[in-house]
């Protein structure tokens, strides 16, 4: 999985990830940062992507696609060719809303604090309990 989230900042074009890509002008996303991490007895994984942009479900189906990868249902090689093709999977399996939240916006002339205090769980754990892998 680690693999296939170093690859994001390297691709600039992200229609295959998208449910709505015909309703853009583009499908260009400048991804900056992509990164997963674990918590301390690896039970839980931490997805974190930055971007000037995201498309129409966006996360969720890379979320879903990693997690093919992670189970082993798909290689680093077939996401990968996602990325190179722009081809929309065949079958586009998001991972379910639940547990991913925005966390910080920023724009060149304002930049507020991120928000920790998101759900129950992010309250009672520090970002320091999760760890590179």
């Amino acid at each position: 999985m680690k693999r296939a989230v170093d690859l994001l900042p390297k691709y600039k074009d992200y229609r295959c990830f998208c449910t709505s890509p015909d309703k853009y002008e583009h499908t260009v996303c400048n991804v900056m940062s992509a990164d997963l991490m674990t918590d301390q007895k690896a039970e839980k994984l931490r997805f974190q992507i930055s971007s000037n942009r995201f498309l129409s479900k966006m996360i969720r189906i890379i979320m879903g696609q990693l997690l093919k990868v992670g189970k082993g249902q798909l290689s680093v090689d077939g996401f990968e060719h996602y990325l190179i093709s722009r081809e929309t999977p065949e079958l586009i399996t998001p991972a379910h809303p639940q547990g991913l939240y925005l966390s910080k916006v920023t724009y060149p002339y304002l930049n507020l604090p991120p928000r920790e205090e998101f759900s129950a769980f992010q309250q009672n754990q520090s970002a320091d309990i999760w760890l590179p892998i």
